[in-house]
């Protein structure tokens, strides 16, 4: 039971340093150096998202995200250990984080490819105002999928120590200066890590801009898998779906996949 009490609080305690991180953000860079006007202050249907997914996880997936990995180690799994101390740990974890950022990109290159994964994904890439509150605005399910792909599968083969788990979670809080409106840019470094010039490419709905740069960290992927583009000097591209959609409603952000096919079972046509 302590064990449970340890992991909630530490659950909980994530959630809270995003939200700090996040709003450290939207306080100090966004608005020194926006890209374009700030987001009203009654969009909160980021948010609402996030809340969303939060709480689908803990009913759905207590094991979701990172904690998948923790969790299936807790049952014995894991062919390969990795090192919990000296200068075995270093190289352990940098072999960690190179395997776990491969991973995200090649997941992430699967929700752009598979109609099925896109359908949820495309929430994500509906918003029209580019910035670090972007960074939560995910379907509820697409975690769930990543934690059966991704983080679980991992800890099948590796036996991972806790502490690389929470130094990679530290980490990932780049996705909210990676998703920031600021005009940062690496430029000929570009290669080397991710930028909000290189990711907002991404998020582009310009047709020159597709299916490029899915590097959640390490563009280097995109290098070698030729989904590489970076930003050209002073290239800040729109963004959102081609088609304008985004989420408008608590409704969207549940049914965001089969929203359509919600709405008609619930207001079947009237025949005459």
């Amino acid at each position: 039971m302590t064990d449970f009490w340890i992991a909630a609080g530490t659950i909980l305690l994530g959630v809270v340093i995003q939200f700090v991180v996040m709003g450290a953000v939207r306080g100090t860079i966004e608005r020194v150096w926006p890209i374009e006007p700030a987001r009203p202050a009654r969009d909160t249907v980021n948010l609402a998202s996030y809340l969303t997914w939060f709480l689908a996880s803990v009913v759905l997936s207590p094991g979701v995200s990172l904690y998948g990995t923790l969790l299936v180690n807790q049952f014995g799994s894991g062919f390969i250990a990795l090192p919990k101390t000296g200068w075995g740990a270093v190289g352990g974890f940098l072999l960690y984080f190179a395997v776990m950022d491969f991973a995200e990109y090649v997941f992430h290159l699967a929700e752009h490819k598979f109609p099925w994964l896109w359908s949820m994904h495309s929430l994500h890439h509906s918003d029209r105002n580019f910035d670090s509150t972007t960074g939560v605005l995910h379907h509820w399910g697409a975690p769930i999928v990543h934690a059966l792909t991704v983080t679980v599968p991992l800890g099948l083969v590796f036996k991972i120590p806790p502490l690389y788990v929470a130094l990679y979670s530290l980490i990932g809080l780049h996705v909210y200066l990676m998703h920031a409106n600021v005009k940062l840019d690496f430029g000929r470094w570009a290669w080397v890590w991710t930028s909000p010039s290189y990711h907002r490419v991404h998020h582009s709905c310009a047709p020159q801009h597709v299916d490029r740069n899915f590097a959640s960290m390490l563009p280097i992927w995109d290098v070698l898998f030729r989904t590489y583009r970076p930003a050209q000097p002073g290239e800040w591209p729109p963004v959102g779906l081609d088609d304008g959609d985004h989420a408008k409603s608590l409704f969207d952000l549940l049914f965001w996949p089969v929203r359509g096919l919600v709405r008609g079972w619930a207001r079947p046509a009237v025949v005459r």
